[in-house]
């Protein structure tokens, strides 16, 4: 892709996936340990507000910052897909951006829990952050190159080699009975073929053409048999890691998912199919095609799935995450200070 190789691949999917847990987690690493080393976690025992609600509030107080970004990015690629080439329309844009903003604000809220989970360990700072530190390198970058590793080694897709090889082969094979020099020629100076050798020459390339098209179909069934594996066996495994649950959820709002486009080659190879079944005959009896037949030439229209199908399948997997992200979160904190603890479910009973 030329865009991604002018860019590469620093985009709006590789910030949250892999920078906005890095930020959360460097607000987080020390949410009570800071204070405990401080010495400051003993006078704000002492006010008459409850830890738990202290607690929220250092949160709240973290998490505006990014809920504040990740608005504004996210009404940018909404008006870039309600106005843009994209085509996805105004209703349509602003159900994924609902869905844009859920999967993040779960995957924030993930990594927002854990930061806190650590914290209740009652370790010094320094070691929270080479847990959470660990915790990130072993679910944003270990666990999905392990997933696609596995995937990829399972179910190896034929490489595009091979399909050029049978190209080529299929190629020579439709040719090969025809005489070299007057091949070649014909092949580059089409328009110079003589009208007592045009028909041979236009059935000649025809099943030149054919041969090629049943040559490759077995490669690209297969290629897309084992691509199919692959996708269905990384879907199995997402939830072993909240990036690939995420990074699959917004590929799927974007538009940019390997299902959305399996479903779009299959309209081209419809659309394909049906524009050789319009031209080749007019090609084989050589007729003149005029300005009034332009209206009846064959044209391209995609077809969008169904808003709903893109819900239920974004929506399940991160409803999982959210679950696992509830569970992760301390329903009961405590916080000790010497001999005495103090429960953050329970308000302040002293000053």
């Amino acid at each position: 892709n030329p865009v991604n190789l002018s860019t590469g691949t620093f985009d709006i999917s590789f910030v949250v996936l892999f920078l906005l847990p890095i930020f959360i987690l460097a607000l987080t690493y020390d949410l009570l340990s800071g204070e405990r080393e401080a010495g400051t976690l003993a006078l704000i025992q002492t006010q008459r507000v409850s830890m738990r609600v202290l607690m929220a509030a250092k949160i709240c107080a973290r998490a505006s910052i990014f809920v504040a970004v990740i608005l504004f990015s996210g009404l940018i690629a909404f008006a870039y897909g309600a106005t843009g080439t994209i085509g996805f329309g105004f209703a349509d844009s602003a159900m994924r951006l609902v869905l844009w903003f859920a999967a993040v604000l779960v995957y924030s809220f993930f990594w927002f829990a854990l930061g806190v989970r650590v914290n209740m360990f009652r370790k010094s700072s320094e070691a929270n952050a080479t847990i959470l530190s660990c915790a990130w390198l072993s679910l944003v970058i270990i666990v999905p190159t392990l997933v696609s590793l596995v995937a990829t080694s399972l179910y190896p897709a034929p490489s595009r080699m091979m399909l050029k090889v049978s190209q080529r082969a299929a190629f020579a094979e439709a040719e090969a009975n025809l005489d070299e020099t007057k091949r070649k020629f014909y092949i580059e100076h089409a328009e110079m073929v003589p009208d007592e050798d045009l028909e041979e020459y236009t059935l000649s390339f025809v099943a030149r053409q054919e041969a090629m098209d049943i040559a490759v179909e077995p490669v690209y069934k297969r290629f897309e048999q084992q691509k199919e594996k692959q996708e269905k066996l990384v879907d199995t495994f997402q939830y072993a890691s909240p990036a690939i649950v995420v990074q699959l959820a917004l590929n799927d709002i974007s538009g940019t998912s390997s299902s959305r486009f399996s479903v779009y080659l299959q309209q081209v190879y419809a659309y394909h199919a049906e524009r050789k079944d319009y031209f080749l005959p007019k090609y084989i009896n050589r007729q003149i095609m005029t300005s009034d037949m332009f209206s009846e030439f064959p044209e391209f229209k995609y077809v969008q799935e169904d808003i709903s199908e893109l819900i239920y399948r974004v929506t399940f997997p991160l409803f999982l995450l959210l679950v696992s992200t509830l569970l992760i979160y301390p329903r009961r904190i405590s916080v000790v200070q010497g001999d005495a603890s103090r429960d953050l479910y329970g308000a302040n009973d002293a000053i």
